[in-house]
């Protein structure tokens, strides 16, 4: 027993250091339960997979073969040979949609390990690894195998074990117990139990491939081939790096300004991208910490984000007024952005509809876009929405008028279209809005309106397209313009 125990112990010191060192064990979905093994800086299960569920409690389809193993296109998993014993001793064989599916097939806080994962395995135990050519596989295969020169109960044909070879057998320094539970093959066939091991990563070559890791009974090494995506291999999982965030705190102020995004948790070093929008009436002025200072004045702003916690606010001003004092005035609705720069809309009625942006008419064949409002459901009644000017200063001694184009659909249902100022307010709650210009009938054609506009020289107003209607009716808008009379 003493010559035994002093065997096994040195097998596990390589050049002066230990690989291995073991872990808590850990428990997945169905209740099995898998030692674990630390290597290096991966801490890995040092058993196969043999769960038969999703973390979420959803079945992994079972045992489909042939056809439908062939063309399926999620995941599944199958025993060796069909032999239900097989799933003690070697774990079940999937497919690789089940490796990457979302609902995740290793145990919560592990993942199936990535192709850097098995790189970085192989440099650990082998550093002079050259592609292929490693000791990987010899520091990782189970010394169980028939007439193992480690002698003792490692030599045995008793499964799992691997087969026999005359120069080549595992020592396990790495207490990684790699067994050779074979594959089920993309066409449909059992192969290689008992000299090959293959592992699965999380890593595609291709559409129809993924990386694999591969031991041999007759090699020395672990290789990386590509393998279908519907070949059946063993899994081992990874346990997840814990890592450490830092939190992003977001602020607005005024509260009720605007909104922000990109509040979190992140790496040190990463890059942290945050935006401010502003609320209607409302503009973005700064970033600033928490102690004042301002960071930034970009409404999107990137940093990369510190060893610490980081609280930003996002400072708001109210917009100032914006006034029409140069001529002639116009808009197109030919921007992204609407209502545009100093327009209101205001919807009073309905609950469904307001004036908004399209596509489906414009005015002119340079444009591409008009504004309009569109009928509500029957069942929602009424509808009345206003689309309301900036504020225009009319010269005082002008003689100014207002135009604009209509375009309206399903005139037969046409209720009313109406122009209003006001010299007060832009908001029609104040009541102050008074008609200047409506209309008995329209048409499905652009037809240009002039309204007079003198009797407001020298006043500021703010001029109010509204819709009232239901069913079927819109009204398109485009091409409003504000300047002296007579001009095109």
């Amino acid at each position: 027993m003493k010559n035994f125990l002093n065997t096994t112990l040195s097998l596990l010191f390589v050049s002066g250091f230990l690989f291995a060192t073991a872990q808590t064990p850990v428990t997945d979905i169905d209740g099995n339960v898998y030692s674990t093994v630390l290597i290096g800086n991966q801490e890995w299960m040092a058993e196969n997979l043999r769960t038969g569920r999703y973390v979420n409690g959803e079945n992994i389809t079972a045992s489909v073969e042939g056809e439908n193993w062939m063309n399926a296109t999620e995941g599944a998993w199958i025993l060796y040979n069909y032999v239900e014993s097989n799933d003690l001793l070697y774990g079940k064989l999937y497919n690789w949609y089940a490796v990457q599916d979302s609902r995740g097939i290793c145990p919560a806080g592990w993942r199936v390990p990535t192709d850097t994962d098995w790189q970085e395995l192989t440099l650990f135990l082998d550093p002079e690894t050259w592609g292929n050519n490693n000791n990987a596989g010899t520091l990782l295969k189970s010394r169980r195998q028939v007439d193992s020169p480690l002698g003792g109960g490692f030599s045995t044909t008793v499964h799992p074990r691997w087969d026999a070879h005359d120069q080549r057998y595992g020592t396990d320094e790495s207490d990684f117990g790699a067994l050779p539970a074979g594959n089920y093959t993309a066409t449909g066939g059992f192969m290689h139990k008992g000299s090959y091991g293959y592992f699965w990563s999380a890593t595609v070559s291709s559409d129809a491939f993924a990386y694999a890791r591969v031991l041999m009974h007759s090699h020395r090494g672990m290789s990386r081939s590509a393998y279908a995506k519907n070949t059946g291999l063993s899994v081992r999982c990874i346990k997840d790096a814990e890592v450490t965030t830092y939190t992003l705190t977001l602020h607005v102020e005024p509260e009720g300004y605007g909104v922000v995004n990109g509040a979190g948790h992140y790496l040190q070093g990463q890059q942290v991208t945050v935006t401010a929008v502003p609320a209607q009436g409302y503009v973005f002025a700064a970033w600033t910490d928490n102690h004042g200072n301002v960071v930034s004045t970009l409404a999107e702003y990137t940093f990369a984000m510190p060893a610490d916690a980081v609280t930003l606010v996002a400072v708001f001003e109210e917009e100032p007024p914006f006034v029409v004092n140069s001529f002639p005035w116009s808009e197109d609705f030919e921007g992204n952005v609407f209502p545009p720069k100093g327009w209101q809309r205001y919807n009073l009625k309905g609950a469904f509809r307001e004036w908004d942006l399209s596509s489906a008419q414009n005015h002119t064949t340079l444009g591409a876009q008009s504004a309009y409002h569109n009928y509500g459901p029957a069942f929602d009644g009424m509808q009345e929405g206003w689309l309301v000017t900036p504020e225009i200063f009319v010269p005082e001694n002008s003689n100014f008028e207002l135009t604009f184009w209509s375009y309206n659909t399903w005139p037969a249902w046409y209720h009313k279209n109406s122009v209003l100022v006001s010299t007060t307010s832009g908001a029609p709650e104040d009541g102050n809005f008074v008609q200047i210009w409506t209309t008995s009938t329209v048409a499905s054609s652009w037809v240009k309106t002039v309204v007079n506009l003198q009797g407001y020289a020298g006043q500021s107003i703010f001029l109010a397209f509204r819709y009232e209607g239901q069913d079927s009716h819109s009204w398109f808008l485009d091409d409003v313009l504000v300047g002296q009379a007579g001009q095109p």
